[in-house]
């Protein structure tokens, strides 16, 4: 198939986009400074786009990529289609952040990102639950994909308020 290097990528970068893009909503309620917002947005779906990347390469051939998402049962394509949903959401959030949309508007597109990106992390880690396999066979599989991207949200908005904390009495001292 592929090298397994890329499914370790693949996982790395979604479950960090993921929890990049949960962070977002915890900004949009702390009304960060959309600079701030737009380049975690830009970096959450770079952060995607880069996971989608290592899932295509370690599929390899396009009639094995068409071929996992003509079957919805399968868990990879619970995570691609979770993944790019999420992507969308946010590709919108960053077009209306940009745009200067309505605070309601901003809101309700990083809340929707936030439980897409949830979803996904959820998906990458029930692509592992094995029922024929000792050890994998328990659906508990998903918790520490979902706890990376609990925890990757969390540290994440932390890091976005201090930077925007940070930034902001320069830019009151210019005022």
């Amino acid at each position: 198939m592929g090298n397994d290097w890329l499914l370790i990528g693949f996982a790395a970068f979604v479950l960090t986009g993921t929890g990049l893009a949960a962070a977002l909503a915890a900004g949009e309620r702390k009304s960060l400074p959309i600079a701030v917002q737009a380049w975690a947005a830009a970096v959450a779906l770079a952060l995607l786009a880069a996971g989608g990347a290592c899932a295509v390469l370690h599929l390899g051939r396009p009639e094995l990529i068409f071929g996992a998402l003509a079957h919805p049962s399968t868990g990879i394509f619970r995570e691609f289609v979770t993944t790019g949903l999420t992507a969308v959401v946010l590709a919108a959030y960053l077009v209306a952040l940009l745009r200067r949309a309505e605070a309601g508007t901003t809101h309700m597109l990083a809340r929707a990102g936030a439980l897409l990106a949830l979803c996904t992390a959820a998906a990458v880690g029930s692509a592992f639950y094995m029922p024929w396999r000792a050890g994998w066979n328990t659906i508990a599989i998903v918790l520490p994909y979902a706890a990376w991207g609990l925890a990757g949200g969390a540290f994440s908005a932390q890091v976005l308020s201090e930077g925007s904390d940070a930034a902001e009495p320069s830019h009151k001292q210019g005022s």
